[in-house]
């Protein structure tokens, strides 16, 4: 697995001042189908950090949880506006 970080969220994290971690994907599993949605963002360092893999961007730091490790797709950290508010999204992500 790649992960990306777009120019426009590396500058929106150093505005930030802070560390992004990248949550763990939920899985919902009912009587026929599991589905694994896309993992969210939050800002701030993980509260057990040994769990993540620490990536350095420039001068941004992005902290993955390890159970990523394993896909084989290549994920982009980016901004998304709506109504002018921004926020990071992980794209790429294929629903499993």
């Amino acid at each position: 697995m790649k992960w990306r970080v777009t120019d426009e969220a590396r500058r929106f994290l150093t505005e930030k001042g802070r560390p992004l971690t990248v949550q763990e994907p939920v899985t919902a599993r009912g009587c026929c189908i599991t589905v694994t949605e896309a993992p969210g963002v939050r800002y701030g360092e993980p509260a057990q950090p040994e769990t993540f893999r620490l990536l350095h961007y420039e001068d941004v730091r992005i902290y993955v949880p390890r159970v990523l490790d394993s896909l084989e797709c290549d994920l982009t950290i980016t901004v998304r506006s709506l109504f002018g508010f921004r926020t990071l999204v992980v794209e790429g992500w294929r629903l499993a």
